[in-house]
């Protein structure tokens, strides 16, 4: 497949917010793929920092749209029938603790140091 143009997608954002035109595209690493879905997902959480009136268009804007879908390096990949999670016990993870201080999370070293 073809890398997405970053020209393109800056265009297009641009058009959207119409005033910002920055834009982060990059491969997730295969070797640490934890830190990029980290990153991708942090944004999800923004909707604290904005106004309850851009929340709400939001919500009206993206209602009822499709936004999940195999694609990429994940194109392919089977769906299990039962999505509740299977036991990790022996298998390798990554553990990350954060905590909420007024403006924003931050990454804590253990979960005793995130109190």
């Amino acid at each position: 497949h073809e890398p997405p143009s970053v020209a393109k997608i800056a265009a297009e954002w641009r058009q959207i917010t119409g005033d910002s035109y920055i834009v982060d595209v990059r491969p997730i690493s295969q070797s640490d793929p934890a830190s990029g879905f980290l990153e991708v997902f942090k944004y999800a959480i923004k909707f604290s920092d904005q106004p309850e009136s851009d929340t709400w268009h939001c919500y009206q804007t993206l209602r009822g749209r499709r936004l999940i879908g195999s694609f990429g390096a994940f194109y392919g990949v089977p769906e299990p029938k039962d999505l509740s999670d299977d036991p990790l016990e022996g298998f390798p993870y990554v553990e990350r603790f954060f905590s909420y201080f007024g403006n924003g999370y931050r990454e804590c070293s253990s979960i005793d140091d995130c109190a």
